[in-house]
């Protein structure tokens, strides 16, 4: 009997793992950048040269894709090529503009200096210099890094980011935040001051202490309270460094600083001179009327600028609403003097155009009328308007003045609008109230 043998086919399928090509680094190159250093964006890579350890090629796509991510550069390209012993890379870069950068803010975080935050936020991201991407992943890193510099104080807190835009784009900055937490302004100390001016600073910096620190906060009243007094006695070339805080206390519900603000005092001047230029309103001989110190006195500063802005309301007040008052100081420092050159821009002369009153009865518009005293045509005194608003006796009503330049050439028209809450209180809105009512 014949053997039949039967032969069963099976297909296979088989999944070979083919492993990742690896080579030895034993070159690193980053070109075409201008605003970062080689050695920077190689470590911002991870990548290190290592000629007895191999790495997987997917790791320079990595690198590449870091790089792009971060935001720092227009264009990101790369090469491997071989060499003995393994290969070499090299990163092709471009660099954003800079308005695509702005500098790093540290608003509240009051536990390290500005300093130390700098060299430890490089050191962590090679490519931070003071300057962050605002597109990309860099304001993210930055962030993370510092919560964990804060963990490293036992503050446990997390810090937002976001930019701040400034009227001139070059002054944009990405302030970074700890939210959440109340941090107080505990002391204000100015170490550098001379005694004489012990009493003065304490009296002033009163009016910091208990308030919520920022930095912000800070600048301001070295801006508006803690130079004048230096001012006021004279000490014009004062100059302050950025604020630094201290930690008195540290808390998870509460954090106090003291505030310390380094000073250069400069020296004290005395008045020599002043004189004016591009006034044909009013003459010198009048002007000069306006400055209350005489040669050789001790410059007060602070009462010098009253004065200037004594013949700024007095051009107001006559109708040259947009004239302008340039001082320019000049420093004698072998005789301690300051002399002034005072340049004046009158502008166009403006008159009084139409006056409007919205929200009123006709009885009231009428009697808002008569008590108006500038007339149409006459010179426009921008002072006037808020003497105006400021004598009526408002109970029940509110009102917004608009002032607009009329169809006619340099003349400004006056619309006083009354309306029954000062939420409405705006021209885009139209409820409005008579004062009369109730």
């Amino acid at each position: 009997m014949p053997i039949i043998f039967r032969l069963l086919l099976f297909l296979v399928t088989v999944t070979v793992f083919i492993p990742a090509q690896q080579y030895a680094l034993v070159e690193l190159k980053a070109t075409g950048s201008e605003r970062y250093e080689e050695a920077d964006i190689l470590a911002y890579t991870g990548l290190t040269v290592d000629k007895t350890n191999k790495v997987p090629l997917e790791n320079m796509k990595e690198a590449a894709q870091k790089l792009a991510g971060s935001g720092a550069f227009a264009e990101v390209n790369y090469k491997h090529t071989t060499a003995p012993g393994g290969m070499k890379v090299e990163f092709i870069l471009k660099d954003h503009d800079d308005d695509q950068f702005a500098p790093a803010d540290f608003e509240n975080i009051v536990w390290f200096t500005e300093k130390q935050l700098n060299d430890e936020l490089h050191k962590r991201i090679p490519l931070f210099y003071g300057q962050v991407a605002t597109g990309g992943n860099m304001a993210s890193e930055v962030a993370t890094v510092l919560e964990t510099m804060l963990g490293t104080r036992g503050v446990k807190a997390h810090v937002s980011s976001g930019l701040v835009a400034q009227i001139n784009a070059k002054d944009n900055k990405l302030e970074f935040t700890v939210d959440e937490l109340d941090i107080k302004i505990g002391r204000v100390s100015v170490p550098d001051a001379s005694p004489r001016f012990a009493n003065d600073i304490a009296a002033v910096a009163k009016k910091m202490v208990g308030l919520t620190y920022q930095k912000a906060v800070a600048k301001s009243f070295i801006k508006l309270d803690l130079r004048d007094v230096f001012l006021q006695q004279g000490y014009m070339r004062a100059s302050f460094a950025e604020p630094e805080t201290s930690v008195i206390s540290n808390s998870p519900a509460r954090t106090e600083v003291e505030v310390v603000i380094p000073v250069q005092e400069g020296r004290a001047y005395k008045f020599k001179d002043a004189t004016w230029s591009g006034n044909t309103v009013l003459k010198t001989e009048e002007l000069q009327k306006y400055l209350r110190i005489s040669p050789g006195t001790a410059l007060n500063g602070i009462e010098f600028n009253r004065d200037l802005n004594g013949v700024r309301i007095a051009y107001a007040q006559m109708g040259y609403m947009k004239m302008s008052l340039k001082p320019e100081v000049l420093f004698d420092d072998v005789a301690g003097t300051v002399s002034y050159v005072l340049r004046i821009s009158e502008g166009e002369l403006f008159k009084m155009g139409k006056l409007e009153i919205e929200g009123a009865t006709a009885k009231s518009a009428d009697q808002l009328r008569l008590a108006w005293k500038m007339r149409e045509g006459e010179p426009f005194d921008s002072t006037y308007v808020s003497k105006f608003t400021a004598s009526l006796k408002s109970g029940s009503f509110f009102f917004y003045v608009e002032q607009s330049e009329s169809e006619k050439p340099n003349t400004t028209d006056v619309t006083l609008v009354f309306c029954k809450t000062k939420e409405a209180c705006h021209p885009s809105k139209n409820v409005l109230n008579d004062p009369d009512r109730q």
